[in-house]
């Protein structure tokens, strides 16, 4: 195939998803308490994935319970990579 087929094709399947996005998705949630359960689950499955469990650097959880009831927790932290270096705030959750 050449060039100007294979970005005709291209293009018109780029072209086949215009129409699938959703637009104005508005999530209502609420400030909920986070269980020390939930935190330290959510710590022990994180510590298991670092390079460097040691230089890990925990900020405060939240959490929000969503209007279908489901509920969304979010554990920042920071912790070194494999250069030794800490790589900035990242939310877990």
């Amino acid at each position: 195939m050449n060039k100007l087929g294979l970005i005709i094709l291209l293009l018109s399947f780029l072209s086949a998803c215009g129409g699938t996005v959703a637009k104005n998705i508005v999530l209502t949630a609420s400030p909920t308490r986070v269980s020390q359960k939930t935190v330290s689950d959510m710590k022990a499955d994180t510590l298991g994935r670092l390079k460097d469990p040691g230089s890990v650097i925990w900020d405060t959880p939240t959490a929000f319970t969503l209007q279908n009831g489901a509920t969304l927790t979010c554990l920042p932290y920071n912790a070194k990579n494999s250069y030794g270096g800490y790589v900035g705030m990242t939310r877990l959750g």
